[in-house]
């Protein structure tokens, strides 16, 4: 029996010591880079989008999977514990909105772990913002904002200052992000996945992927930014090693003692794609980025894969491999000492095939870009108000930190763009206006205490006006308009822009199937009108195509709070809630009770659907003809000395109303009948639940323009006419004559002409139809004139237009204005027809533009256009419409050199071209029926309530344009000035009047009726940008130059400001300069600087422009009451400072 025994043993253990060698012991992955080799620098990475298919909850927690297998907490938790595992090992994250609440879940211990793996070099922040920002729909207000949110909290806790711009999944990318946040933000490098096909094919064979980006011509090659595109035009590892739980790609199976051993294939495989991603790069180092979306949830998995990849690679010989960081990357690339190729442009439109032009995503949900703008504006608002009270910010105060948490989150390439699912969008809003209502507080708090001040006027208790249900009208029936949203002005558009202007109205239809094979049928009809104003026109961008039954997720409770949140004002300028979501909606009074026994205080509200006309209490005030107060903010640091003003009114307690101001003079005011446009969208929204009822729906609304002091309010008096109450002067009705048949001769010129042409065909039977992110037109479909109603006033004056059921324009013309106000109301969208629509606006002038045109970048440099052309290579021109659309942030302009400057300056972001001489188009709405198979699976058929394959009405949206035609010299003033009016418009309050004041002399009350912050206005090329508090009693200050360089002979020149004058009740104790995102001191940026070699576009290689630099600590102590503390500010160029109070 030991005899067996014994040869058993012997028997086996000759097989056990042969199964040792089958696995090595140890992966060697401390590798480095090594010269003379191929260096492939392998970056582990995850993009986490911060809402896309699934809501941010849901992304975070991993709920809702049956819709995309995603949870960042648990990619977070296995990233730190397997880089804790292995030192050689490197990570890079760039998503602060997912990081900062993955942190707060910590313990001590993993936070400590945290900062020692930061510390090392293991785990890397790149970009370091809030959200990966969008670069076409984003404004610069806000991508500095989301920016500084994110590098605030990687400051505070890790001490520490990204130095990478990491855009990967931006469907394009902006001049303004790589000059003004890379270059100047203190970046070394930017890297990005997409650019436009042809435009990849042509730089590949050039081994130009990496190049120099100078992106503002303002400041030379001070901001230049070595960027790199990856090769694949994504952002993943090559195909075959993704290596994440549900991957299909084979791991690396390395034991030779097994069938499936396979580390030849392996190796051969990623050394082949390594060389094709050299082929087309410049040097002997390559980045290589390991993840994708929502990759690394199991990283133990991923990381023993790229561990043993780097074993064999290098054990193999040919190129050695490395885990990296792109900061170290491109060190590595700076020691070259090559001149790089000069990118002077950017990189819209973005194209991925020849007929899928992501162009449509400029416009792709309306109403939401136009929240996010205003909003963007009121959080810039409010802070000022924070500082100027000197308001506690902190978790048992409502404070602003919600709404710039919201505006941050909206930033995201799939938020602002709309190209979220509509569940998506449903919650990006409740954060939204959530985030609005808690500063809404704050506003409305703190310019009460600001206007009672010392005063007892509000001392005695008030009788409290009731809410009077409403009983002038019934809803509508249908939402036919027979007259027109809102107003143009006397002595009319002529006397402005000097030439009067025709309407035309056309219908495009978008090409595009479900399936591969398009049959699609363009009819045309031309619709011409009439406007005294300048040239509007309206096309429609059609899709012809049935319908699609679409996945969607059963909406939980608190996505139907989501929707209801949502809807109250989706198609106005603000969507806020409407009441308390688990209240039923109750009128708000204009009095508040602080506690028993305490005198009661003067209690400001503010309307979120002002632009439909309806707001509680004005509208509840004047129907019992109440007399009340305007409180009108301006945040600007500039006077507006003429600035529109509208105040819903109900005339039926009486029909004569005046207005003074704060000094008690009368102001000259006008009563406008409010459009059947607008009766009709209030009756809808009565129907679809979003108004209780039409009881603050207006009749009339009152127009006046008031004076409006810098960063400060004013406050007005409306009370009803007496003649007894001198000076009070009546407001004027304005009169009105309706214009049966308008035809094209009764308001044609010489000067303009209507264009009749029809698009030709998408282009070809295959490809995507027109969805979140294309836009793929066919064909023009004109249509007539319906109606034409015009009024006339001294303050303003109107002309209504009716093109059909859903389109509709106002253009008014204000007294003493260098503008034309263009409102447009566009909606329910009809879909009987099966076919998607998109809805234009067409401006059109005599002017000699050519093909030439100027859009904006992010609202900061304007960009020189060309209808099919690109500066760097030879445009094959597959989409005529689509291939020439841009981006417009803020606005755009054509010129006739020597004549003169058209400009449609925008209160959102939209997508606009010039398809033919002397015209502006802009996209203003779009509703398709299919997915556009970019990812998104849904077709963008919003609803008036939020909802999807719902019994709703299309979603109706309502903005603005406003036109400015000057000649050269005044234009470029005249379009920045007014570009910031509309991007930082007056915010209106309402309160009662103190029972014992007069009528008509509010200003013996004791209130404090005109305030300014400011001793002395900023000069018009300089715009107050932020005035935040921060902690310990400091001010986060920041100042932008406006104009561009060579823009305005003037104004396009350094600027001084005198920081010890501009807040002179201001004590201060020290004032430091910043970076752009306050994340170190200026003087401690420093940049890599590179060569640059001939310009891709044949451009002049530019000089550099000299940037004025401050010590870091400008002042401390006493040194702050005497020392001069001006400020220079060069072209475009923007400082941020730190305020100490003393």
């Amino acid at each position: 029996m030991r005899v067996a025994k014994l040869r058993f043993l012997l028997l086996w253990v000759p097989l056990l010591t042969q199964a040792q060698p089958c696995v090595p012991a140890h992966y060697k992955t401390n590798a480095s880079r090594v010269e003379g080799k191929l260096n492939v620098h392998l970056v582990p990475h995850t993009h986490d989008d911060s809402g896309w298919l699934k809501t941010m909850d849901q992304y975070y927690y991993g709920s809702n999977n049956k819709m995309q297998l995603a949870a960042v907490q648990y990619i977070l938790d296995t990233v730190i514990q397997a880089l804790d595992a292995n030192p050689d090992r490197k990570f890079v994250y760039g998503e602060m909105s997912f990081f900062t609440r993955w942190w707060r879940e910590q313990s001590e211990a993993t936070k400590d772990l945290v900062r020692k793996l930061v510390d090392n070099g293991q785990l890397d922040f790149v970009n370091g913002g809030y959200v990966q920002h969008d670069e076409a729909a984003a404004h610069y207000v806000a991508m500095i904002d989301q920016t500084t949110r994110g590098h605030s909290f990687i400051k505070e806790q890790f001490g520490k200052v990204p130095t990478i711009g990491w855009q990967l999944d931006p469907f394009g990318h902006s001049a303004t992000h790589a000059a003004l946040m890379c270059g100047l933000l203190g970046f070394d490098g930017l890297f990005f996945g997409r650019a436009d096909y042809q435009d990849m094919d042509l730089r590949k064979p050039a081994k130009q992927m990496e190049m120099l980006w100078r992106g503002a011509k303002s400041f030379g090659d001070t901001a230049d930014v070595f960027t790199s595109n990856f090769p694949t035009g994504n952002y993943g590892a090559p195909g075959g090693f993704w290596y994440d739980p549900w991957s299909q790609d084979d791991p690396i199976m390395d034991d030779k003692c097994l069938y499936d051993y396979n580390v030849q294939n392996r190796v051969d495989d990623f050394v082949r794609a390594s060389k094709d991603i050299s082929s087309v790069t410049y040097g002997d180092d390559i980045l290589i980025p390991f993840g994708s979306d929502f990759q690394w949830i199991s990283a133990h998995q991923y990381y023993k894969n790229v561990d043993k990849l780097i074993h064999y690679i290098n054990a193999d010989g040919r190129i050695n491999a490395f885990y990296s960081t792109p900061a170290e990357y491109v060190a590595a690339k700076h020691t070259y000492n090559h001149s790089w190729p000069l990118k002077t442009d950017d990189f819209f439109p973005y194209a991925d095939c020849p007929v899928c032009y992501w162009t449509g995503y400029f416009t792709s949900r309306a109403t939401s870009k136009g929240w996010i703008r205003e909003a963007t504006a009121y959080l810039q608002a409010a802070r000022q108000l924070e500082v100027l009270t000197q308001s506690q910010s902190s978790a048992k105060h409502p404070n602003t930190d919600s709404l710039e948490e919201a505006v941050s989150l909206l930033q995201h390439h799939d938020a602002i763009t709309g190209t979220e699912k509509q569940h998506v969008t449903d919650d990006y809003h409740v954060r939204l206006a959530r985030g609005w209502k808690e500063s809404q507080k704050v506003f409305t708090d703190a310019l009460a205490q600001m206007v009672t001040a010392d005063s007892s006027a509000y001392s005695d208790a008030e009788e409290v006006p009731q809410h009077v249900p409403g009983n002038r009208r019934l809803l509508a029936t249908a939402p036919h308009s027979t007259g027109s949203a809102h107003a143009s002005a006397q002595p009319g558009p002529e006397a402005i822009l000097e030439r009067p202007g025709l309407t035309d109205v056309t219908q495009r239809s978008t090409a595009g199937s479900a399936g591969p094979v398009l049959n699609s049928n363009a009819e045309k009809v031309v619709v011409q009108g009439a406007a005294a104003s300048a040239h509007t026109a309206q096309e429609v961008h059609n899709t012809s195509m049935s319908f699609e039954d679409s996945q969607e997720p059963q909406l939980s409770a608190s996505d139907q709070q989501a929707i209801t949140e949502q809807m109250c004002s989706a198609h106005s300028e603000v969507s806020t809630v409407c009441a308390d979501k688990d209240q039923p909606v109750a009128a708000p009074q204009p009095w508040e009770q602080e506690e028993e026994g305490s005198n009661q205080r003067l209690r400001l509200q503010q309307c979120q659907l002002l632009n439909a006309s309806v707001c509680e209490p004005s509208v509840q005030m004047s129907k019992q003809g109440q007399g009340f107060m305007v409180v009108v903010y301006n945040a600007l640091a500039w006077e507006r000395p003429t600035e529109p003003v509208r105040v819903p009114l109900d005339t039926t307690a009486g029909a004569q109303w005046a207005v003074t101001d704060p000094d008690g003079q009368a102001v000259e005011s006008q009563l406008v009948p409010v459009a059947q446009s607008s009766q009709d969208l209030q009756s809808i929204m009565v129907k679809e639940g979003l108004l209780p009822s039409l009881d603050d729906a207006a009749q009339d609304e009152l127009v006046f323009l008031a004076h409006l002091p810098p960063v400060g309010y004013a406050v007005y008096t409306i009370q009803p006419y007496s003649s007894e109450h001198a000076p009070a002067k009546a407001a004027v009705r304005a009169t009105m004559e309706d214009v049966p048949q308008p035809t094209q001769k009764s308001v044609e010129s010489d000067h303009l002409a209507t264009d009749q042409n029809q698009l030709s065909n998408a282009g070809g039977e295959f490809g995507p139809a027109s969805g979140a992110y294309i836009f793929r037109p066919d064909g023009v479909v004109p249509r007539d004139l319906h109606h034409m109603r015009v009024l006339r006033g001294p303050v303003v004056s109107e002309i209504h237009h009716v093109f059909s059921d859903y389109t509709s324009a106002v253009i008014r013309v204000w007294d003493k204005a260098l503008h034309v106000e263009v409102e447009w109301t566009v909606g329910p969208i009809p879909i009987n027809d099966k076919k998607g629509k998109e809805v234009v606006l067409r401006y059109a002038s005599s002017l000699h533009s050519g093909a030439t045109f100027y859009t904006d970048s992010n609202g900061r440099e304007y960009l020189k256009r060309v209808r099919d052309f690109r500066p760097t290579w030879n445009l094959s021109v597959t989409e005529p419409v689509s291939g020439n659309y841009y981006p417009l942030t803020a606005g755009a302009y054509i010129q006739e050199s020597g004549k003169a400057e058209l400009a449609v300056l925008t209160d959102r972001a939209q997508g606009g071209a010039s398809l033919a001489s002397g015209e502006l188009e802009i996209m203003v709405h779009r509703r398709t029926l299919f997915d556009d198979w970019r990812g998104v699976a849904e077709p963008l058929n919003e609803t008036m309530q939020g909802c999807m394959n719902c019994h709703s009405v299309g979603l109706i949206a309502r903005g603005k344009h406003w036109l400015t035609l000057q000649d050269p010299s005044s234009a470029a003033l005249i379009r920045r000035t007014f570009q910031q009016r509309m991007n930082d418009p007056p915010i209106l309050s309402f309160g009662a009047l103190p029972k014992q004041a007069r009528p008509g002399q509010l200003q013996d009350s004791g209130l404090a009726l005109r305030f300014s912050a400011v001793s002395t206005a900023l000069p018009l090329n300089v715009h107050l940008l932020t005035l935040k508090a921060l902690p310990q009693d400091s001010v986060l200050l920041r100042l932008a130059h406006l104009y561009q360089v060579d823009e305005h002979p003037d104004l396009a020149k350094s600027a001084q400001v005198e920081l010890h004058k501009l807040f002179a009740p201001m004590k201060l104790s020290q004032v430091s300069e910043l970076s752009l995102s306050a994340n170190q001191l200026q003087s401690d940026v420093q940049r890599l600087r590179w060569q640059a070699g001939k310009s891709m576009s044949g451009d002049a290689t530019d000089e550099p422009v000299y940037i004025d630099q401050h010590p870091a600590v400008m002042c401390k102590g006493s040194e702050c009451f005497n020392n001069d503390l001006t400020v220079v500010l060069n072209p475009m160029e923007i400082k941020t400072f730190l305020l100490q109070l003393a």
